[in-house]
């Protein structure tokens, strides 16, 4: 009898919403009335009146009073850390030239290099192809431990020459300037206030999930740090993909180790925080040395060894050729991860014909960090926006089974609203705010709370 008495106990659910319209992204049941939750996943969808079982003394019952509830939003298209930047530090500013107050905008001829890990001098490539890469370069959130988080920036930067303890800047000391220029300067408090912002604005759209883009490794990794500080102490409300970003041709030893070395990070972190994007922007056009047909397969398969995502935006219509074909070799030696290819362009039938891979490539338009909006007029189908928005981007970075529908065993994530979107035009949708914003079954953010950059406290 106690055994009985412990089996039912654990199907108990902690929460279950009920009284709502649920539109659950699933073919097999489109609508339902009620999710039952249980340790942050989903455990039953349906009539509320099926759950009975599923009601316990300590189950949390949440009256949605007959609001839209949809699957979270997932957004791979713009950057969280970008539009931090420009919160914080304004708009006009450009990181490309390293100048004191970091700000989201490169020059065309910006040249990113992943190993200027605390800003010192980039190294030329020859440098990169002798040097040692066996140790670790970064250790940003290995195993989420508060300690080690705490004290992991201090290790890194302190090594680097001209670091000031006193002002927490960083220095290049390749400069002319004897004391070397700031290359940007941190104030924490003033930083995590701007990311509270940043996650709330986003909540307040019913973003649940966030690829970033675009952004240089130093500056996420900072942007990272204090997401893990916020997850340690319990107000991270948004999950969050980082992309480790190239612009310029890396020899395979140094993505090799710049991979290897995100392939650990946060993988302990609920699924909160992931860095298994390698994000490669393909502009050929652009003042810098070009990404060649050979150097770009090599990126890739060295990304698809380790099981990276990648996400290849082009520029041009031969960028977006040179990113198809070499998926046709990534394909040909046998890898099965996820392959993005970001573009304006359609590929033309002629050149079609040519690629084996063509259907196992997800594509998608090119990302735009300035949008208001998610989508810039690329779709003008409201069930369409829903489902980018939903499985179709859980799908491209690789969490079709955590997330994407209102499903069981899926992550209890959901966008809450007072209208039908399904009902509504795109542009009323990307304009409608949330009613709450749910992830793990917690409500992570709420139109009547006055206070929702700290909903989680």
């Amino acid at each position: 009898m106690a055994f009985g008495f412990f089996r039912k106990q654990k199907n108990i659910a902690d929460k279950i919403f009920f009284n709502a319209k649920v539109f659950t992204m699933d073919s097999v049941l489109p609508w339902a009335e009620a999710v039952a939750v249980r340790d942050g996943k989903i455990i039953a969808v349906g009539h509320y009146e099926e759950m009975e079982d599923l009601t316990g003394e300590d189950t949390e019952l949440i009256d949605l009073e007959e609001a839209y509830m949809l699957p979270g939003f997932i957004d791979i298209h713009r950057s969280p850390v970008i539009r931090t930047i420009k919160e914080k530090y304004g708009q006009d500013a450009d990181i490309g030239e390293q100048e004191s107050e970091i700000s989201p905008e490169l020059d065309e001829d910006y040249r990113f290099d992943p190993f200027n890990m605390a800003g010192l001098n980039l190294p030329d490539i020859d440098e990169i192809i002798s040097a040692d890469l066996d140790e670790p370069l970064d250790k940003a959130c290995d195993k989420a431990d508060e300690d080690e988080v705490a004290s992991n920036r201090e290790d890194n930067i302190e090594e680097a020459e001209g670091y000031s303890e006193e002002d927490d800047e960083y220095y290049d000391p390749g400069s002319a300037d004897e004391a070397g220029e700031v290359i940007f300067e941190i104030d924490h408090s003033e930083f995590d206030e701007a990311i509270r912002e940043t996650l709330s604005e986003l909540a307040g759209q019913g973003v649940t999930t966030v690829l970033n883009l675009k952004t240089p490794h130093e500056i996420e990794s900072e942007f990272e740090e204090r997401l893990i500080e916020f997850y340690t102490d319990d107000k991270l409300n948004l999950r969050f993909m980082g992309a480790l970003y190239l612009n310029i041709p890396v020899p395979g030893i140094g993505v090799k180790s710049m991979l290897s070395q995100r392939r650990g990070m946060c993988s302990e972190l609920d699924d909160m925080i992931r860095n298994e994007v390698l994000y490669i922007e393909l502009d050929n056009s652009a003042n810098r040395e070009k990404i060649t047909q050979q150097i770009l397969e090599d990126i890739m398969l060295e990304a698809s060894d380790r099981g990276f995502i990648i996400f290849v935006e082009a520029f041009g219509y031969e960028e977006m050729l040179l990113a198809y074909r070499a998926s046709d070799t990534v394909r040909s030696k046998g890898y099965k991860n996820n392959i993005i290819i970001a573009s304006d362009h359609e590929l033309k039938e002629r050149d079609r014909a040519e690629l084996s891979s063509d259907a196992s490539i997800y594509k998608t338009w090119g990302s735009n960090i300035d949008a208001e909006g998610f989508f810039n007029g690329n779709i003008s189908d409201t069930e369409e926006a829903i489902e980018h928005l939903t499985v179709r981007a859980a799908e491209m970075i690789g969490m079709e089974d955590e997330l994407g529908s209102a499903e069981k065993g899926k992550y209890a994530d959901f966008a809450i609203f007072s209208d039908d979107p399904t009902k509504m035009s795109v542009t009323a949708l990307v304009r409608q705010g949330a009613l709450k914003t749910v992830i793990s079954g917690e409500i992570v953010y709420d139109a009547e709370d006055e206070n929702n950059d700290f909903m989680l406290e």
